[in-house]
């Protein structure tokens, strides 16, 4: 100990002790953090965490108290545009006597909720940003298909709406909601009929409602 400077770490061959308390609530470091390797992944500044060799995936586990039986939670934050804001929610959690939640973008207090949240991947994995697949933005419109379009025509309407930008299949039976005095249960918006219609096919036009059957187009049916 040289005036307010107390030695903590003591490094030995290839190993590091510790061989003081750590009581400083502040421990800076600068540069990479490695555990397990001595390699850092591409990037810097990074926390690299590695298990031993054949042994399981390591586990980066957190909570905010160590009590038995209790409940126990945990956020993975980012620092806030403006300083003075507490963090971003990204992911956490919370687990009780009964119940897991895994929290994205929200749930806990402390923490600022996200404006939107956001889902892309690759065609391979040398791909960097990807494309997007879903987002969830800040009307609770859940949108597929990652286009500019697909938000332009989400963000006028009832955010309890799905909005797929392409085809859907569905493999089962498809039960709506019975007509009421607010609109039907189930709606074809008018439009152009299809060029090379198949069977199954249902449409509307300023003409009436159309459908193919057996290779022929029925209608219109009119009021």
């Amino acid at each position: 100990r040289t005036g307010t400077t107390v030695d903590l770490i003591r490094a030995v061959a290839t190993t590091v002790d510790v061989v003081g308390a750590l009581t400083a609530t502040t421990l800076q470091i600068d540069g990479n953090t490695l555990l397990g390797t001595t390699t850092a992944a591409t990037g810097t500044p990074r926390l690299d965490l590695i298990a031993n060799a054949g042994g399981s995936a390591p586990h980066f586990v957190g909570a905010n108290t160590t009590a038995d039986t209790t409940t126990k939670a945990f956020v993975v934050g980012l620092r806030h545009y403006t300083n003075a804001e507490e963090p971003s929610h990204i992911l956490g959690g919370q687990v009780d006597a009964t119940t897991h939640r895994v929290l994205f973008g929200g749930g806990r207090t402390g923490h600022n909720a996200a404006t939107s949240v956001e889902f892309y991947t690759a065609a391979g994995n040398t791909t960097l940003v990807g494309t997007q697949r879903w987002k969830v933005d800040s009307a609770g419109h859940f949108i597929t298909g990652g286009g500019a379009y697909d938000i332009g025509n989400g963000a006028g309407n009832n955010p309890n709406d799905l909005y797929l930008d392409g085809d859907a299949t569905i493999g089962g039976l498809v039960l709506t909601a019975a007509a009421a005095s607010g609109g039907s249960g189930l709606r074809a918006p008018h439009g152009t009929a299809p060029t090379s219609p198949v069977d199954g096919d249902i449409w509307t036009t300023t003409a009436g409602l159309f459908a193919r059957i057996n290779g022929s187009t029925v209608g219109p049916y009119t009021a």
